[in-house]
């Protein structure tokens, strides 16, 4: 029993070390990996990441001035609850005039002696806005340098871990930027106002907002855009009336949908009918047309107008500006717009127009749903058929199984172009948009 024991303790004790030794090993590693991961570089951010952190400072920046635009628009609705329960119909136009205005691009001129409250309502606004802007501005200048840095450093992070397709997604995002785009234009500069127009709604429900087109034969022109495409309900008066068809197509829509599968000759003819229906009923002027927009006016209402030379052909234009409708990302996210890349969106093809957040002159699906055909035709050498212009990146484009593997593809920028032969007319990702352009006053 004594020789036992003592055999006994000896193996508990040599148990004992071999458990510290592991355990100590274990340390040993453990602080080994620590030291490791210490001196190894950080995973760079992502550019969904990058994208996000610049959208929320961005925020943070601009809210002095988002927080005048609130209050100055709570205000003008006030005062228009105020006009409309005395039944002062000229003080209503007058202060909707300038919500739609002020929505788009800066406040109207407004004739003081009739319409004193807003008159000083607006000047109030337009020295609080002044005085907020150069502080406003100059952040969002050192933010846009910080972002464009960040930009450049995921370009190279991604190249050296031979992840090429994220570096060409970050040097399209760095590409697509323009330091103007980051500044708060003054909302009201001297000498500048914008004509008296409001939005217009139409016989047929179709609302329109100005669009300020730079550049062109119609630059200096009264245009309205339609806020949406148009839709199945407004074809479908059309064709009542005059007894026009047009091709079904292999799926149910409904009627706030966009009409699909219309000719070029046939959206045509559907604004002269409307137009030609309002003149006799005295809704419109002599000289007031709708009519599709030109390629250009469509670049202007997309943003972009200023960027590209009115002068050059479609064609030469097509796809030269890198960046998208919805922003600087790719691919886009299930609330930017009704493209396939989203089919939890709830919607397998077209959308209901006015589905998702209008851009800044208060226009949906500039990017998205379907395609919007336009004025210009092209010649193609050796064929006798034109070839009709269409802008926007419809619903049919991208596959959502190839979601996580999709690169950047041109046809989503906001500059592409599609060239459409005259004689398809059954194509079920082409719609159109009207315009309506205003004769002199």
């Amino acid at each position: 029993m004594n020789n036992v024991t003592p055999f006994r303790k000896m193996m508990k004790s040599s148990v004992r070390i071999v458990f510290v030794l592991l355990g100590l090993a274990g340390l040993s590693s453990l602080s080994l990996e620590r030291v490791q991961g210490e001196d190894s570089p950080d995973e760079p951010k992502t550019l969904d990441q990058v994208q996000f952190d610049w959208e929320v400072q961005l925020e943070e920046i601009k809210k002095p001035v988002t927080d005048l635009q609130n209050s100055y628009q709570a205000q003008l609705e006030k005062l228009r609850e105020a006009a409309q329960a005395v039944g002062n119909l000229k003080a209503v136009l007058a202060v909707d005039q300038e919500l739609t205005s002020f929505r788009t691009s800066g406040t109207t001129e407004v004739d003081d002696s009739e319409q004193r409250e807003l008159a000083r309502l607006q000047g109030i606004y337009e020295r609080a806005m002044k005085e907020r802007l150069p502080a406003v501005n100059g952040q969002l200048k050192q933010a846009y340098t910080a972002y464009r840095n960040d930009l450049s450093g995921l370009i190279t992070a991604y190249t050296q871990r031979n992840e090429l397709n994220r570096a060409k997604q970050a040097q399209a995002a760095l590409e697509g930027l323009k330091e103007e785009s980051f500044s708060i234009g003054d909302p009201a500069p001297d000498g500048v106002r914008r004509r008296n127009i409001a939005t217009l709604e139409n016989s047929l429900g179709m609302k329109f907002a100005p669009v300020e087109i730079t550049g062109g034969p119609s630059e200096g022109k009264d245009i309205l855009f339609c806020v949406w495409e148009t839709r199945n309900r407004d074809y479908e008066a059309f064709m009542r009336k005059t007894g026009t068809e047009k091709k079904k197509v292999s799926f149910d829509q409904k009627d706030d949908e966009p009409v699909i599968a219309v000719s070029w000759d046939g959206a045509k003819a559907f604004c002269a009918w409307l137009t030609k229906m309002e003149q006799e009923e005295g809704k419109l002027r002599e000289g007031d047309v709708y009519r599709l927009p030109t390629d250009h006016e469509w670049s202007c209402a997309a943003g972009i107008g200023e960027a590209e030379d009115a002068d050059e052909s479609p064609e030469d234009k097509s796809d030269k500006i890198k960046g998208y409708p919805y922003g600087r990302h790719f691919p886009p996210k299930a609330r930017d717009g009704n493209y396939h890349f989203q089919p939890e969106d709830g919607f397998e093809r077209t959308a209901p127009v006015g589905s998702y957040s209008p851009n800044k002159f208060g226009l949906f699906d500039i990017g998205g749903n379907v395609m919007e055909m336009c004025e210009d035709t092209v010649e193609r050498p050796g064929q006798s058929v034109l070839y009709f212009v269409s802008r926007d990146t419809p619903f049919a484009f991208g596959n959502p199984d190839q979601r996580d593997t999709v690169t950047e593809s041109a046809a989503f920028f906001t500059s592409h172009r599609t060239f459409t032969s005259m004689e398809k007319d059954n194509n079920v990702w082409i719609g159109f948009r009207v315009v309506l352009e205003l004769g002199e006053r």
